[in-house]
């Protein structure tokens, strides 16, 4: 599902996404095959993953800056809202 959401919300902010999506998940799995080559547990990877996806969106949402409510940003922001 966070696959799905980032594909979709990447596309509605420039048009398209996929590829970025794609090459980034693939690069996730290339490392989690190297952790689970060396006897790390999956499930361990798959918390440490989940918790840094925490702190970055913490991260980014310290970081935003306020905007005027275009038309792409309120799209968005409903998409948001959907997917909660």
């Amino acid at each position: 599902m966070m696959k799905v959401k980032n594909i979709l919300l990447i596309n509605i902010i420039v048009g398209d996404g996929t590829t970025s999506v794609v090459v980034l998940a693939g690069e996730l799995l290339k490392n989690c095959e190297k952790l689970i080559r060396k006897d790390i547990h999956p499930n361990l990877i798959c918390e440490q993953i989940l918790s840094t996806q925490e702190v970055i969106e913490n991260i980014l949402e310290l970081s935003c800056q306020n905007i005027n409510l275009s038309e792409k940003v309120f799209k968005i922001f409903i998409f948001l809202i959907e997917f909660r």
